[in-house]
């Protein structure tokens, strides 16, 4: 008899599964982005408590056939504030390029689906 209750419900035991491989499968993605957040924070960190000063992106160069390089360099923190200003200041002047562009592609894609098509008659 313990046979057959083993082998009654094998659809809710295959279902089982499905979820806990999806949750495996997100618990996995999110403890990997924590520990590359913390990872980072951590040599962040490491590099102030040895040097007293912090990483940071100090320029980007636009080198010949249209590629950008980007250096470190060591800055104190009081100059981080200021540079990490000018530096969310370009980014927000080109996202915000970037979201009018959207914008108008979305406005003539809803301009040519709300167009009535008109038939035209054969030559």
């Amino acid at each position: 008899m313990a046979k057959q209750s083993e082998r009654s419900l094998p659809v809710l035991g295959t279902i089982a599964q499905l979820i806990a491989f999806k949750c495996n499968l997100l618990a996995g993605f999110v403890i990997g982005l924590i520990a590359s957040v913390a990872a980072i924070g951590a040599m962040v960190a490491l590099i102030r408590l040895m040097t007293g000063k912090v990483p940071f992106l100090a320029h980007i160069v636009e080198a010949p056939g249209d590629e950008r390089q980007l250096s470190l360099a060591l800055i104190p923190l009081d100059q981080a504030g200021e540079l990490f200003a000018q530096h969310k200041q370009r980014l927000s002047d080109g996202l915000g390029k970037l979201r009018a562009e959207m914008q108008t592609i979305a406005q003539e894609a809803k301009a040519q689906t709300d167009a009535p098509e008109v038939d035209q008659p054969p030559a």
